[in-house]
C-alpha cells in the first residue's frame, strides 16, 4: 500500500490591496501508517484501495502553511 502526502491548491492574497500575491499547491505530510485501516470485504471493487493519503497531525498542517503567513 502507498501512502501519499496530501495536496492542497492555495491562493494567497495581501491583506490590504487583495492582490494575489502566490498561487500554489502546498504538500501536506504526515505519518505513512496510520494506526488502523479499515475494509470490509463485503464492499464493491476489487478489494482495498492500494493508494491512502497520510494521516497528517496538527503540527504537519501548521508546518505546511506557516512559509504563506507573514506577520
Amino acid at each position: 500500500m502507498t501512502f501519499r502526502k496530501i495536496a492542497v491548491p492555495v491562493k494567497v492574497y495581501e491583506l490590504r490591496t487583495g492582490r494575489l500575491v502566490s498561487h500554489r499547491t502546498l504538500q501536506i505530510g504526515g505519518s505513512s501508517c496510520p494506526a488502523i485501516i479499515t475494509y470490509y470485504s463485503g464492499s464493491s471493487g476489487p478489494g482495498p484501495a492500494s493508494n491512502r493519503y497520510v494521516s497528517p497531525a496538527t503540527s504537519d498542517v501548521r508546518a505546511a502553511f506557516r512559509p504563506l503567513v507573514n506577520r
